[in-house]
């Protein structure tokens, strides 16, 4: 189910996997994941892969131990898009979580020809 990144302010995070480069069932195609799990919920962070482009988590900032167990008072989703002529383009998007301790950031890139989907999907999967 489709959620907002927003949905995490106030919640607690117990954990989060992240999943580089792993085979989807048909082998054909590589993926990046991140994993959320909440006290309330689970969620998924990723990119459904349309056809030649490609979206992959470009880096992660900051110390994912300090913001386990602790209540997210920030959770914010920010892109850039740029397009550099009729045949590519890139958007980054930047995820940022905050508590009162200390603050994650996870940036994707993404890359393709400017037709196809450079976005990254968040839903709630529990």
């Amino acid at each position: 189910m489709n959620a907002n990144f927003f949905e995490l302010k106030g919640q607690i995070i117990e954990s989060i996997s992240v999943i580089k480069n792993y085979f989807t069932h048909s082998f054909q195609q590589r993926y990046d994941e991140i994993i959320i799990r909440t006290k309330n919920n689970c969620y998924r962070m990723y990119h459904e892969q349309t056809c030649s482009e490609s979206v992959t988590i470009q880096s992660i900032n900051g110390d994912l131990n300090i913001i386990l167990g602790r209540e997210i008072i920030l959770a914010e989703e920010d892109s850039v898009h740029e397009k550099y002529d009729d045949y590519s383009s890139k958007t980054i998007t930047k995820f940022i979580i905050k508590t009162e301790k200390s603050s994650f950031e996870i940036n994707w890139v993404g890359t393709s020809n400017g037709f196809y989907s450079e976005s990254v999907k968040f839903e709630c999967v529990l």
